[in-house]
């Protein structure tokens, strides 16, 4: 079984630790961002991620530069999932095995920060999830496996990125005994079909109330941008 530092912040992916854990692999540490004000109270609440790991007593850190050495040099592979910032090439460089990318959606599609909302958006009726080795370029690396699912097209974005990270979780768990012992094959990504999503802001869900989008499209947006940024 292998040693693991886990590197995510949202609840979405609390199970992907835990699903390690459970499978017999050792969760070292885990990475995520820092406490952050929440609500009109300003309230300072740790992610959820670093809520897990207090529950078991495993190391928290708040960034790479923090872990101390030994610790990063007792692993074997790093675990990623909706970390939220960018991962240096020498933190990737410290893992013998490199880092495995839980990325949500199908592989060189939907590059970058938003790609369940934007598959949404574009009416796709068949999503899937990619476990990628993380190189210095965005979800650039080469893929390890990937797996589909159909859709209702009533899905709005929090059902489907939970629905995505426990498919990933479950894919993660089969092949990662064979990724350790090298039998698993690295498939480049065909740069050329890459397509990549941009990075929201609050006025990505604005449109003009005297000429609104059509009824599909504007059904997409509700379901893309809730809870945020909202239409």
């Amino acid at each position: 079984m292998a040693k693991i530092i886990f590197f995510g912040t949202p609840d979405y992916v609390v199970c992907v630790p835990e699903a390690l854990k459970s499978a017999g692999h050792e969760i070292v540490a885990v990475v995520t961002q820092p406490p952050k004000p929440v609500g009109r109270k300003q309230v300072v609440t740790p992610s959820p991620v670093e809520t897990w790991a207090t529950q078991y007593k495993i190391l928290v850190s708040h960034n790479t530069t923090s872990l101390h050495s030994s610790v990063v040099k007792s692993v074997e592979v790093g675990i990623l999932a909706s970390y939220g910032k960018i991962v240096s090439k020498e933190t990737l460089d410290t893992f013998p095995k490199g880092i495995i990318n839980i990325h949500p959606s199908l592989l060189p599609k939907w590059r970058g920060a938003c790609p369940v909302q934007e598959q949404i958006l574009a009416g796709e009726n068949k999503l899937g999830i990619s476990l990628m080795v993380m190189d210095e370029q965005m979800d650039h690396g080469p893929v390890l496996a990937t797996k589909k699912i159909s859709l209702s097209g009533k899905e709005n974005f929090p059902e489907l990125i939970t629905k995505l990270f426990r498919l990933g979780t479950e894919l993660l768990i089969e092949i990662i005994p064979d990724f350790i012992a090298g039998k698993l094959p690295l498939k480049p990504q065909d740069d050329s079909k890459a397509v990549y999503c941009p990075l929201y802001t609050r006025e990505a869900g604005y449109f003009d109330i005297s000429n609104p989008p059509e009824k599909e499209k504007l059904d997409r947006m509700i379901r893309a941008y809730y809870p945020w940024p909202g239409v």
